[in-house]
């Protein structure tokens, strides 16, 4: 059984870590896979946004224990490598032009909640979704991951979960800002599906990707840095076709399905 599903459907890619009888653990396959499938969908151009989301009753439980075992022994050379192919998923979600959207219907944990981190949004099942980064509990250090959560949530609601590794709750995942909308119970996927065909159909795909780059260009820059990138961000879509096919149209009162444009 693969450790991976990807269907296509409706301009979107729903993909499903599929270990459940694992809670979908990741070990070094499953990251190198996900990572390897993340840039086969960006190579799509009929596709327009993608779902992550955990088969079964978790999301994703962090690493493989059979895969930590191995770490133990792992040498200097050996970790480094390991900790950039974490990386380098990550980096295949954030610097992908698509959405992608966490459809977390359980447990996300450790490694588990990083991979929902790196998402644009998270929709979360308000029954059954927790989160929570918990390396400090085994003497490790959510290193990868904090970057990510201190841009997404801020210092103060940073430091308060990567120091103390607690698990919450949806609603609080909410609060803090890290958790985007909450779904009734077993619904989770079905309310991020209906967030992107809204992305797909309302919103330019080429807006999008590049509304993305910015984003990423921008967060760790001084003001005055930002500004002049956001200058030449919008000169250059001023002057795309996408941008000029939705000006016209927003002029006559037209309402455009960008699936049929770009």
């Amino acid at each position: 059984m693969s450790s991976l599903m990807v269907n296509f459907t409706d301009n979107l890619a729903l993909v499903t870590l599929n270990r459940p009888g694992m809670r979908n653990a990741l070990d070094d396959r499953l990251i190198l896979e996900l990572r390897d499938t993340a840039g086969s969908i960006e190579e799509d151009p009929g596709i327009r946004a993608v779902i992550l989301t955990g088969a079964g009753k978790a999301f994703c439980s962090g690493m493989d224990l059979a895969y930590l075992r191995k770490l133990a022994d792992f040498d200097e050379g050996q970790n480094r490598e390991d900790s950039e192919n974490l990386v380098s998923l990550y980096r295949a979600i954030r610097e992908s032009r698509l959405p992608w959207i966490a459809a977390v219907n359980g447990p996300a944990v450790a490694g588990g909640c990083g991979l929902a981190t790196a998402c644009d949004l998270i929709m979360a099942d308000r029954e059954q979704a927790r989160f929570g980064y918990t390396e400090t509990l085994i003497g490790f250090i959510p290193a990868i991951v904090s970057g990510l959560l201190l841009s997404r949530v801020g210092e103060t609601h940073a430091r308060d979960l990567l120091l103390s590794g607690r698990i919450i709750k949806a609603r609080a995942a909410m609060e803090m800002g890290l958790v985007n909308e909450l779904s009734e119970s077993g619904q989770v996927v079905a309310l991020a599906g209906a967030r992107a065909q809204a992305l797909a159909g309302r919103c330019s795909r080429n807006s999008i990707g590049a509304t993305k780059e910015l984003l990423e260009k921008i967060r760790s820059l001084p003001l005055d840095e930002a500004f002049r990138v956001a200058v030449d961000e919008n000169v250059r879509l001023r002057m795309s076709d996408s941008c000029k096919k939705g000006v016209s149209a927003f002029l006559e009162k037209q309402k455009l399905d960008w699936r049929k444009i770009d």
